[in-house]
């Protein structure tokens, strides 16, 4: 049996053929054109049109019986009374939302209560803020439909407006115990809850319109999968849904990951808890990760620099600078959009090989703090397992381990997100009784090497006297390491 998986990552379309038989087929990723899509903000139909077209690359000549859909936890588009886009699809990095998330914060009562209701913290980075921005900025939103990224690209495949619980956690508008549109969310903004799309779980299957099933070159009708987010779907692949394994996914951005079989939404605001695929998923994330890399790689070195000739002159670890990695505002653990990022300490014997050490060091000590937070909650995992662009670096893996000083396993498959949405599929197929019997037991150890603990130690300690520096004082309350 055939399954066909797209998926709609921040930065890149991806699609993946799999045989129940034989495993992954092929895989395929586009990233999308950086001239009109950015972090940010993006083209809506731009997006649904590549993610359309790779899947049609991999899917073309195949008997493929399901499709399933993966996207991000946190991405919102507007659209009018027929589902065309009136704006651009807002992302997690979409800042203008600040002030919105800011001000409520000064609330402290109802700050605790929409983060005890959702399990989000107040911050930019889910749909209720940007909602908020543009009622705020002039858009009248009670004529309106509201969807995810890929919400809108099932819509487009099925003509049906669904979003699955686990994708709607993510926007701040769910109630995370009632896996249910909040009503009081509702009210605030003014809006119905009949403008967002119906929710649908993996056990409800639609069919596959026919202008998409020939754009795909695969048969009309294809039973079709509501779209479930990355993180979530990365549980599942790993095989995270038993309790005690951590999943770390390194990317564009970073999170963490617990499976719980309830919502663990700590009294002081901290981590965030999502519905998951079916129970919960308790976590910590950052903004910069690849993001960061890319960011130094674009504007610093202008891409004349390859990865492996950075990492090979970057090896000397006692001369680095300090690294922030909030060069797109910080999430875990401080939650403060206004944070900047930056190098610090830097001296003449700096070069940018010692830079570039610096900035992965920097990304790993957020991480770090993450760890550490969530840790404070749910005690330490039996297992990490780690996926995402990083595991193309055994240079940085090797320093993550080292500054995690945790054994990390590391899947072969890159693509994690969408091995787990691949289960989903084989469910509605009637290949598998339960999601949980997926596995793909395929992974590698990266040990820590001790001799680097004392280096790493004293170097964590340099950023976090940095961190403590730069702070900024809107969501300083909220958020501790």
């Amino acid at each position: 049996m055939v399954i066909l998986t797209l998926e709609a990552s921040t930065s890149s379309a991806k699609a993946m053929l799999y045989d129940s038989i034989k495993g992954p087929l092929v895989t395929k990723i586009v990233p999308y054109d950086r001239e009109i899509n950015n972090i940010a903000t993006q083209d809506c139909d731009d997006i649904c049109h590549t993610v359309l077209a790779v899947g049609r690359d991999v899917a073309s000549g195949y008997d493929v019986k399901a499709i399933a859909l993966c996207g991000t936890w946190h991405s919102l588009v507007v659209c009018d009374r027929g589902m065309r886009p009136v704006t651009r699809t807002y992302s997690w990095a979409y800042g203008d939302s600040a002030r919105e998330a800011a001000k409520i914060r000064k609330d402290r009562n109802l700050a605790l209560d929409l983060y005890h209701r959702t399990g989000c913290m107040t911050h930019s980075t889910y749909g209720l803020y940007t909602l908020l921005h543009l009622k705020n900025t002039g858009m009248e939103l009670r004529d309106k439909f509201f969807a995810s990224q890929s919400g809108y690209i099932f819509y487009t495949m099925t003509g049906e407006r669904i979003e699955s619980p686990s994708t709607m956690s993510g926007s701040g508008l769910l109630n995370v115990y009632q896996k249910d549109y909040d009503n009081m969310i509702l009210s605030m903004l003014g809006v119905e809850v009949g403008q967002f799309g119906r929710l649908a779980t993996y056990r409800d299957t639609f069919p596959l319109l026919k202008t998409v099933a020939d754009r795909l070159g695969v048969k009309e009708g294809t039973p079709v999968i509501p779209a479930y987010p990355d993180g979530a779907m990365n549980q599942v692949g790993a095989g995270a849904l038993d309790k005690g394994i951590m999943t770390l996914s390194v990317g564009t951005s970073a999170a963490m990951r617990l499976t719980v079989e309830s919502p663990m939404i700590p009294e002081k605001p901290s981590l965030w808890c999502y519905v998951g695929v079916d129970s919960w998923v308790l976590g910590a994330a950052t903004s910069g990760a690849c993001s960061c890399v890319d960011w130094f790689r674009h504007n610093m070195l202008n891409h004349a620099i390859s990865f492996k000739t950075l990492e090979r002159r970057a090896v000397n670890m006692e001369s680095t600078p300090v690294f922030l990695p909030f060069i797109f505002g910080e999430r875990c653990p401080g939650w403060q959009e206004e944070r900047l990022g930056g190098f610090f300490d830097i001296s003449p014997r700096h070069s940018y090989a010692s830079m570039y050490r610096g900035l992965l060091e920097g990304i790993c000590f957020n991480l770090l703090q993450c760890y550490q937070a969530l840790l404070a909650v749910a005690g330490e995992p039996a297992q990490i397992k780690l996926s995402g662009g990083i595991v193309n670096s055994r240079f940085w893996m090797q320093m993550l381990a080292d500054i995690l000083m945790r054994r990390i396993e590391v899947s072969r498959f890159e693509q994690a997100s969408s091995l787990g949405t691949v289960a989903l599929a084989l469910f509605a197929c009637g290949e598998l009784t339960d999601i949980s019997d997926f596995r793909v037991d395929s992974y590698r150890t990266i040990a820590p090497h001790d001799g680097s603990a004392r280096i790493y130690a004293e170097k964590y300690d340099r950023y976090l006297n940095w961190y403590n520096r730069t702070g900024c004082d809107a969501g300083a309350e909220e958020g501790s390491a």
